[in-house]
């Protein structure tokens, strides 16, 4: 009997409070831009009285001492109000377990000025769901601890909007459109935030002027956009980039970081992934190129990939 009054109390600690972790203090850190909305709360109140109802009726009222030996009832009260505590402490324990990992199979959509947190470990892209944002001003973004990853993003699954890091280490953004996957990888110099989101349409809607003197051509097919902390850029390239007819030369030596500064495309020192940050050696049709020298994302609008203007032979 106390067996299954012991697996009885474990599992309705497990069931009594939500998945979500709670707020500050306990949940994301209050500095942080992401904070759990005080109405959280909530749930966690009620799992906290449910679970105390059940210790007071189970534990306490139903081996309340009596008056010929209150002491030794007493002790062997505190000694059964033990169990439960330890198994309640045990409960949540393992429930946080569960924060730190999610895996989405549903649609989840992250309204403008919401911020979806993931403070450690992996957002798990299922083959078919779909997470996305806006791209207005105010969009809402997923957003990566300084600790967390995303994992099997794909051509059916990815970030149709903004993603959020605040490592300082590589991170890739697992953003796309359009039923394309297309990463960028960044390695911000700051803590601060860096937003990534990718737009499947040519860049040209920002601006067509191009500085001639060292450009050929921009991508009319895609572009990037990323702000926040000065970062190390690498922008990636599939079949669909169509690179080949941007090149006049078919050669990756010719393909090039492109940044628009507000008034025209201009070069950025970068040089072609010998080994694409997707894995691979890179080529005209997939790879991956990065920046040399870390890029101040302030002063672009938006980042594509160009051909560099091939030099005269004579």
């Amino acid at each position: 009997m106390k067996t299954k009054f012991t697996l009885a109390f474990f599992f309705l600690t497990l069931a009594a409070f939500p998945d979500n972790p709670p707020p500050p203090p306990f949940g994301p850190p209050t500095d942080d831009p992401a904070l759990v909305p005080i109405d959280e709360w909530i749930p966690w109140l009620l799992g906290i009285v449910v679970v105390a109802a059940f210790i007071y009726f189970k534990y306490l009222k139903s081996n309340a001492p009596n008056n010929r030996n209150k002491n030794t009832d007493f002790m062997k009260l505190k000694i059964r109000f033990l169990r439960p505590l330890f198994i309640f402490v045990l409960g949540l324990l393992l429930h946080t377990v569960t924060w730190a990992q999610i895996k989405n199979y549903g649609n989840l959509y992250i309204h403008d000025q919401t911020v979806f947190y993931v403070a450690s470990d992996v957002y798990d892209f299922a083959a078919t769901a779909v997470t996305q944002t806006s791209r207005d001003t105010m969009y809402g973004k997923l957003a990566f601890g300084a600790a967390a990853t995303a994992s099997a993003a794909s051509n059916t699954h990815y970030v149709d909007g903004y993603v959020s890091t605040f490592a300082t280490t590589a991170f890739i953004a697992p953003v796309g459109a359009g039923g394309i996957y297309a990463p960028a990888r960044i390695v911000p110099s700051a803590s601060s935030g860096v937003d990534v989101a990718y737009v499947r349409s040519s860049g040209s809607a920002l601006g067509t002027a191009i500085d001639l003197s060292s450009l050929a051509q921009v991508s009319d097919t895609e572009y990037w956009i990323v702000k926040g902390a000065s970062s190390t850029l690498s922008l990636s390239w599939r079949a669909s980039s169509a690179l080949t007819s941007m090149l006049l030369t078919p050669s990756i030596n010719y393909i090039t970081l492109v940044g628009y500064n507000g008034s025209q495309w201009v070069l950025i020192p970068s040089t072609v992934d010998t080994t694409s940050f997707l894995g691979g050696a890179s080529s005209v049709t997939a790879g991956s190129i990065t920046s040399d020298p870390k890029v101040n994302l302030a002063g672009f609008t938006a980042f594509a990939l160009g051909a560099k203007k091939e030099l005269p032979c004579y």
